[in-house]
Parts: structure tokens; sequence; C-alpha cells
């Protein structure tokens, strides 16, 4: 069943019960039973790669962090993308600052498939 997630700086708000996520978050989405959830990049360091896509349960504790396509300076994923560009039940595709649509197991974090968009 689809639970209504929302979220406010650091503050995620699940099926009526929040948390603190601990870093400003940009976007969210409920998938599966996890909360998966894309930090906003200038909480990281200059120069590095930023890996701000992390799983979480619905209480609030980390399951991973995701893959990056790159390890080139100020890689950072940016959105979530629409339901008909994921490929599968236990995937999300999520794009990034370099223009790559990521395809992220989402019981891992590990990257699936990388495509770059034109």
């Amino acid at each position: 069943m689809a639970k209504s997630i929302t979220f406010k700086n650091s503050t995620v708000t699940i099926g009526g019960r929040s948390w603190d996520a601990g870093k400003p978050v940009v976007d969210a989405l409920w998938k599966n039973g996890m909360v998966l959830l894309i930090f906003d990049y200038m909480q990281y360091p200059e120069n590095k790669v930023a890996r701000n896509l992390e799983g979480f349960s619905e209480n609030g504790e980390r399951l991973w962090i995701a893959e990056n396509p790159t390890d080139t300076p100020n890689e950072a994923y940016t959105e979530f993308l629409p339901d008909d560009m994921q490929s599968g039940v236990d995937t999300v595709s999520v794009g990034d600052l370099a223009g790559f649509t990521c395809n992220v197991d989402i019981t891992t974090g590990k990257l699936i498939n990388v495509v770059y968009r034109d």
C-alpha cells in the first residue's frame, strides 16, 4: 500500500510519524516499503562526489547509501524520475547533475544501469 511521504528541511513524515534525516531533503519517495531520500548536495564537501541518495526503513533507520555513476567532483543525484522511467519493482530511476539517468536497486543502493540523457 502506498504511503504519503512529506519532508521539510531534514524532517521526514511518513504514515503520520516524523523523524530527522540529519540533512536537508530535496526529494523523497516511498517505494516497496522503503523511504528513499535525496539530500541537498550543497551539504557535502565541495569538489567531491556527494553520495546523497540514501535508503531508509519507515522508522528512519538508514539501510544504505547509493553508489554514484562517476567519481568526478561535484557529482550528485538531483531528483527521482517519473514512474514511466522506472525499470522495475525493486529499482528506482534517478537523475544526476551530469545528465545521467541511473537505475538504483532499492534493496542495496547498487547501480543497476546508467544511461546518458540527451
